[in-house]
């Protein structure tokens, strides 16, 4: 039986704006230490006066966006040396400098951000399986490197993608041993990791203003209901009601003739 009293500190919608470094280049292949933002340096500085052995640290959603810097890179990624993978080729003049890090995925054979139409078969079959990883990330680092125990994701993290809230949270937990590269992200991997929770998550795959699916039988009793209804209304402004071929005959029989004189 648990006894002990717990201390939960938590943080609700940082938005990105605590980073670790403030900006993320390209070339950014692993966490630095000694580079966050002065946000994220307040922040630390203040969670270590009140965090003990005993504590709980807790990101309650919206973590990730949607500040620019959080999103995108400082700088287009470079192409890899040779022939790329995919068919197309980005002048220097299409290069947006900076673009939002949802448009790429890490190639861990080329160590280099492939864009998405150009990703090699073998790296979009790591995409579609779930399994895609990034060396480091700018809001994931300052995560790890502030101790957090667990985030729990918000809407304004999916903003990038759920694709991109995956491989957040594969980062989030690697640690030494993990991942197709153990070289990789040394200072990330050598952190205590930070766990992803997604109980308050659930897979819909019906469009957002889809009518509710419903079972059969209670598609079948609603439509009975509806008939019987409409059918109660209908018959309701009739006192006596006659077959229809009667009807017509009654009238036939009780209509007057008009005859023209002379």
């Amino acid at each position: 039986m648990c006894t002990g009293q717990v201390n939960v500190i938590y943080t609700g919608r940082t938005l990105g704006y605590l980073r670790s470094p403030d900006k993320q280049t390209p070339k950014m292949l692993d966490c630095t230490k000694d580079e966050m933002n002065a946000a994220a340096s307040e922040f630390v500085t203040v969670l270590k006066g009140r965090k003990d052995s005993e504590s709980i640290v807790v990101g309650m959603g919206d973590n990730f966006s949607p500040e620019l810097d959080a999103r995108a890179f400082d700088g287009f990624p470079s192409q890899p040396a040779g022939k790329m993978p995919g068919k197309h080729q980005i002048n220097a003049d299409q290069q947006i400098p900076h673009p939002g890090k949802d448009l790429f995925s890490w190639d861990s054979k080329t160590q280099s951000w492939l864009l998405d139409f150009d990703e090699s078969r073998d790296l979009m079959g790591t995409v579609l399986r779930h399994q895609a990883t990034i060396p480091a990330d700018n809001v994931g680092c300052f995560f790890r490197l502030a101790g957090y125990d667990a985030i729990v994701p918000g809407k304004h993290d999916f903003e990038a993608g759920p694709e991109h809230v995956i491989t957040m949270a594969r980062f989030l937990r690697s640690t030494k041993g993990t991942g197709s590269d153990d070289q990789s992200s040394p200072v990330a991997k050598s952190l205590p990791p930070t766990a992803m929770l997604g109980a308050n998550l659930a897979i819909v795959t019906s469009a957002p203003d889809a009518k509710p699916r419903l079972p059969l039988y209670q598609i079948e009793h609603d439509l009975e209901a509806d008939q019987k209804k409409s059918l109660s209304a209908h018959l309701a402004q009739y006192s006596v009601i006659f077959p229809r071929g009667r009807i017509r005959r009654l009238r036939r029989r009780n209509c007057p003739r008009l005859f023209s004189s002379g």
